[in-house]
């Protein structure tokens, strides 16, 4: 605490700290009790599926052609990630099951986040609204609707097009000038 600070601000800012302390914390044991969990009861990946991966890895340009070593070694990985994410769902019913008390102390988890509905149509709604009469104030407060303003605009555009098509610095000067010189 420093001695010209308000303490109930210093006492927030300390709870504060102290609460994303312990979110931290119990975050990191979650990731490492999943990341520790043994995998060699998880099921592999199902043959139809990895006839779809191999399928998959075959058209692109890097594997394609080459023998089957190359493949192997991404199943592998694919297999390990697919049981990590079964221990995630294991493990992540357990908690919800059994509460957050575990053997090592509880977990402060962040509250999960309910994920939004989705919509019926990939639509934006826009609420009602009168149309021609917004249209007619922006149309009378603006002046990006007047041919005098829309061709100068075509015009700075096109000047703007053409200096990046010249060169406004020279490079090959051999000495060393003075202004008057330059000019």
């Amino acid at each position: 605490m420093f001695d010209d600070e308000d303490p109930r601000e210093f006492a927030k800012r300390f709870a504060d700290a102290y609460q994303t302390r312990t979110m931290a914390d119990s975050l990191l044991k979650y990731n490492f009790y999943i990341e520790n969990m043994p995998t060699h009861q998880i099921p592999e990946i199902e043959n139809d599926k990895v006839n779809r991966i191999l399928g998959m890895t075959q058209n692109s340009k890097q594997l394609r052609g080459k023998s089957s070593s190359d493949t192997t070694s991404l199943l592998s990985e694919v297999n390990f990630d697919f049981a990590k994410t079964m221990n995630k769902i294991i493990f992540d019913k357990h908690l919800d099951s059994n509460g957050p008390l575990l053997i090592s102390g509880p977990l402060v988890l962040p509250e999960k986040k309910e994920k939004p509905v989705a919509p019926y149509m990939g639509m934006i709604t826009i609420p009602p609204h009168n149309f021609p009469e917004q249209f007619s104030n922006f149309c009378f407060n603006s002046i990006l609707n007047k041919d005098q303003s829309i061709r100068a605009m075509q015009e700075i555009r096109k000047e703007c097009n053409d200096v990046l098509l010249k060169d406004i610095y020279n490079p090959n000067i051999t000495k060393s000038m003075r202004v008057n010189e330059f000019r």
